[in-house]
Order: C-alpha cells, then sequence, then structure tokens
C-alpha cells in the first residue's frame, strides 16, 4: 500500500484501457461482448452484398477462408471472427492509393481495420491482379462490433466517390477472373 492509498483509504486500480469493455465502461454498447452470428448476419445486410463473414481466422496468404452464408447450430455458438471485402485494381499504384483513401476514412472515424492487405495475385501464366483485401474485426471485443458495420459502410460510400471508383478495376463487381476461390 503506497501513501496515496493511505491518506485516500483507496485500492489502486489498474488502466482501464488495459483490458476489456465490461458493463460499465463499454465503448461499443455491446456489454463487452461480440456480435453474435444473428445481429451479424442481420447487420450484413445493410451494407453492400460483396461483404461477407469469416467464421474464423485465415491461416496464411494464400487461402481464403470459406465464408458463411447461413448459419448452423454449430456455427451459431461462435462469435464470426470478421466481416471481410476484397477490392479489385488493374495495377499495383493504384492498389496502394486505394489504400490510402481506406487508411483516411478508417483515421478520420477512429475506428480501424484488423488488417489491410495490397497483394498482386496470379490468375493466367502470366498475368497478374490486384488485390486489396479489408478484414473489419473489432480486437478487444475478439469479434464484431456495431463500430465494424459502420465502417464497411463507410468504405462502401468511399468508393462511389469518382476519384475513388477510378482506382478499382471494372470488373471489380464480377471477378470472372479473379483466382478460383477468391
Amino acid at each position: 500500500v503506497n501513501l496515496q492509498q493511505r491518506r485516500t483509504g483507496t485500492k489502486e486500480r489498474s488502466d482501464p484501457f488495459a483490458r476489456r469493455p465490461t458493463a460499465k465502461c463499454d465503448p461499443y454498447g455491446q456489454g463487452g461482448k461480440p456480435l453474435s452470428w444473428e445481429d451479424a448476419q442481420t447487420l450484413l445486410q445493410t451494407v453492400e452484398p460483396q461483404w461477407s463473414l469469416w467464421k474464423t481466422e485465415k491461416n496464411d496468404a494464400n487461402t481464403v477462408e470459406e465464408e458463411i452464408e447461413e448459419t448452423s447450430p454449430s456455427v451459431a455458438s461462435a462469435p464470426p471472427y470478421a466481416l471481410v471485402r476484397e477490392f479489385w485494381h488493374d495495377e499495383y499504384m493504384t492498389g496502394a492509393q486505394f489504400v490510402t483513401h481506406v487508411s483516411a476514412v478508417a483515421q478520420m472515424n477512429d475506428h480501424y481495420p484488423l488488417s489491410v492487405s495490397l497483394e498482386r495475385i496470379i490468375i493466367h501464366k502470366r498475368a497478374w491482379r490486384v488485390r486489396t483485401r479489408v478484414v473489419l474485426r473489432t480486437f478487444v471485443l475478439q469479434g464484431l462490433s456495431h463500430h465494424d458495420f459502420f465502417l464497411a459502410t463507410l468504405l462502401d460510400v468511399e468508393i462511389q466517390r469518382p476519384e475513388v471508383k477510378r482506382l478499382l478495376s471494372n470488373n471489380h463487381d464480377d471477378d470472372d477472373d479473379a483466382p478460383a476461390g477468391s
């Protein structure tokens, strides 16, 4: 017990920002818990259809995680891992510029993606495409929050701006020549 504690009669408190949210301190308004499958699927209908839910973390950069279209009893017990969308670009530098826009939207709203990756993907013998993958997840909750869906909505709005839309491939909505599983 230190001198300050003796004077005030209080116990030393740990840093409130170093732990998960609780019912008393809940910046996400979710009682310190991530969104359930049911809530996440309801909110998934509020964003563009290219967004999908991942049930688990992907294992390496070359595998695309299985997406969940419907809930099943085994899946419904665990919260979804992340909200994910892929964007396609004709050139690497336009992909890098797009990542800058994603970063700016996150910074202005003080909520950040778990990851934003920019990758060159081979689609044919000598043909490459550039993919940006945005993975949204609230680390503190170890799952999804309403903020993740709000950020997804803001990114959906951002890509409608002409200066951002030009950074995307013309056929980014129908990725027929995207690699299998993307």
